[in-house]
């Protein structure tokens, strides 16, 4: 787990040997990387930006395919942004029935992110793909605030659009 991680971690400055050893594999490794990233709050240490504008730079040289780039990072954002949310939504779900996590966030506070998101939720969603701690942050307090599934993924994706394609 330990060389995983590693291997993840160090994507970025290490591209060029990590295409190397996996040859065509080296897509399935840009995936996961993007996909944990984003689907997983605790993961937000793996370098999202930077494996995107390297792999732009092989893409450049001739060592990887655009459109395939293309589609794998969105769907990647769009998967791991959906995961991350849903996980948000379990969590909201159990903290009706946990006195930890009710003592932990407020209901106050929960009131003022559900009208932040409701007032702001398509600018927040589409654009904190650009602000690295948001990028996690807000699919999951979207999904912890019980905002709607359908509009996240619309304004989702339009972000990870946005984001791959700048």
């Amino acid at each position: 787990m330990e060389q995983i991680l590693q291997v993840l971690n160090n994507i970025d400055t290490s591209l060029h040997y990590y295409f190397e050893v996996y040859g065509i594999a080296i897509y399935v490794l840009l995936f996961l990387v993007i996909y944990c990233k984003t689907a997983f709050v605790v993961l937000t240490f793996l370098p999202g930006d930077t494996t995107v504008f390297a792999s732009g730079t092989f893409t450049a040289m001739g060592e990887l395919e655009l459109w395939v780039l293309f589609v794998l990072f969105i769907t990647a954002t769009a998967l791991g942004d959906s995961q991350n949310f849903l996980i948000g939504k379990c969590v909201g779900k159990m903290r009706s029935k946990n006195h930890f996590l009710i003592r932990l966030i407020s209901e106050e506070t929960v009131a003022k992110t559900r009208n932040f998101l409701t007032d702001y939720g398509k600018v927040a969603i589409i654009f904190s793909r650009f602000v690295p701690l948001m990028r996690t942050s807000i699919p999951f307090v979207a999904g912890y605030t019980g905002f709607a599934y359908h509009s996240f993924f619309s304004f989702n994706l339009i972000g990870g659009l946005i984001w791959t394609t700048v």
